[in-house]
């Protein structure tokens, strides 16, 4: 379809000119012999760009609003950020006829993910969204905007899977529940600007290109060599091979387990990488996510090695020997790391496993309503003592990626409960017991509402602690389906006074401080 403006009106208004077709606002204008037709509205904020400034020498316009400046033949935006859509101009001696077809959905995406990666690249958040935004109203489905963050980001994580994965996961999970525009595009937005901070100006680190047959058991073993070259050729040679992402679930949860892997992270990364792929069901995301999930679980800290955990192995050995002596049940009650793994062997064959479960993740949420927080405003503190809120959120995280897990793989509840446990013996010294649960009680139905209001509009400047809050509050949202009763209330007291408290995001004194009692010990 075509719009037919006559010369003569044309000259009549200065050779500037706007109409209007349905939803669109086209600026015409001449410079020199040339006429060019665009969107009137600023992509930026809107502003009118028939009120910018025309360079001839260039052939650019200028919004005066905030100084972008566009190209006025190819719409390219070289000073600011979102191009503007050009149209195509054919003229006579009467009329000028501008051509408003609308490109191809194909073009169409292929524009929006143009620019997308420009914003991504350089972490645009409002552009970000705006650029998802366009997917949504060309009718393209918006998730494309994350499939290709993933690939763009593929090899800039040098030590594999990170945070940004597993709230990606939720990220897209409220994006599937919510009906509301706004808060869908908050959704995917907030999921790839957590992917662009974290591999923002990182290098690229290549996965290895090598293929070696793949074996369950030298998986394990190379990971434990941490043996990453090893481990990426094999991932490679998986996936040639026709191997899908799936198959590698219990490989790779066994190995998350078979350590106090990075206070719980990998396994919690191994579960929200699954999420992923199964919204995906793409081989080549499967690719990515298999081979930084191997990445990470190479690089991981292994705190069962730290002589806290020390006796995480043989608890596990004595839970696989068999050999339990009779005795009462018992519950837990302010244990360390220690007496809450001899605890486990005590008691292990004296509760039911979705029981013994349910104990201890009420015990987990207890130490997170009780939290002190004056460990969070401590600046003299020895770092063994440097305790926040995230580390209480893990204990849950980690405790609903256990349930997920080992509902599945049975074999694998041993490791997940004394993990669980490591977090309850680790936490318990920084509770404050005048922390009443009854002062934090709300129901599931009011905290959904609580949940909802804040996690649209979260207003905390650095990803890593919205994606706590988040992967947080829906990992208790899925554990109270789960729970007793009693359990379910102190799930739910437990998230509510951690949403509704505040986070020390920057701990300037406290790490200078400490860095200089570090260092001056060679000088003192």
């Amino acid at each position: 379809m075509e719009k037919i403006i006559n010369h003569k009106t044309f000259n009549e208004k200065n050779r500037r000119m706007v109409f209007r077709d349905e939803n669109k606002q086209v600026l015409v204008i001449q410079v020199g012999s040339k006429i060019f037709a665009l969107d009137n509205r600023c992509p930026h904020e809107g502003y009118p760009l028939s009120e910018g400034n025309i360079d001839d020498d260039s052939c650019s316009l200028t919004c005066n609003w905030h100084n972008w400046k566009f190209d006025l033949k190819s719409g390219k935006c070289f000073l600011g950020g979102d191009n503007v859509r050009t149209y195509p101009i054919r003229k006579d001696e009467q009329n000028i006829y501008v051509n408003l077809s609308d490109p191809t959905p194909e073009e169409i995406k292929a524009s929006v993910l143009e620019g997308m990666e420009v914003a991504f690249r350089k972490r645009q958040y409002a552009r970000i969204s705006r650029e998802i935004a366009r997917l949504h109203y060309n009718e393209i489905d918006a998730l494309e905007s994350v499939k290709a963050a993933l690939i763009w980001s593929a090899e800039n994580f040098e030590f594999g899977t990170t945070h940004a994965y597993a709230a990606l996961a939720d990220w897209i999970n409220l994006y599937q529940n919510t009906n509301d525009l706004t808060e869908k595009i908050i959704a995917l937005t907030e999921g790839i600007d957590h992917l662009a901070l974290d591999s923002l100006r990182h290098d690229q680190y290549p996965f290895v290109k090598n293929k070696v047959t793949f074996d369950a058991k030298q998986l394990e073993n190379a990971v434990e060599n941490e043996d990453r070259e090893l481990c990426e050729s094999m991932i490679n040679s998986f996936f040639e091979n026709g191997g899908e992402f799936k198959e590698l679930e219990y490989c790779l949860s066994k190995i998350a387990l078979a350590h106090y892997n990075d206070f719980g992270h990998s396994l919690i990364y191994v579960v929200k990488s699954f999420e992923i792929s199964r919204v995906f069901s793409d081989r080549e995301i499967d690719r990515i996510l298999a081979l930084n999930l191997i990445r990470s679980l190479c690089y991981t800290t292994r705190e069962d090695l730290l002589p806290q955990f020390k006796n995480y192995q043989s608890t596990l050995e004595k839970i696989k020997s068999g050999d339990f002596k009779e005795s009462e049940k018992q519950p837990l009650s302010n244990l360390s790391v220690t007496k809450s793994y001899n605890w486990l062997v005590e008691q292990y064959k004296n509760y039911e496993i979705k029981e013994l479960y349910d104990h201890v993740i009420a015990f987990n949420a207890k130490n997170m309503l009780q939290y002190d927080l004056s460990f969070q405003e401590a600046t003299n503190n020895p770092v063994t003592k440097n305790i926040g809120w995230l580390d209480y959120t893990h204990a849950l995280t980690f405790s609903n990626a256990v349930r997920i897990t080992c509902e599945k793989y049975e074999d694998l509840w041993p490791a997940g409960l004394a993990q669980m446990l490591s977090f309850y013996g680790r936490n318990t010294p920084f509770i404050d017991k005048s922390i009443k649960q009854e002062d934090w009680d709300m129901s599931v139905e009011a905290f959904k509402e609580k949940f909802n209001n804040l996690i649209f509009d979260h207003g905390l400047s650095q990803p890593i602690f919205s994606a706590h809050v988040l992967k947080t509050t829906i990992a208790v949202l899925e554990e109270v389906e789960y729970a007793t009763e009693d359990t379910k209330k102190i799930l739910l007291a437990s998230i509510n006074r951690f949403v509704s408290s505040p986070i020390k995001q920057k701990h300037m004194k406290r790490l200078v401080s400490q860095g200089l009692k570090l260092v001056e010990k060679d000088f003192k």
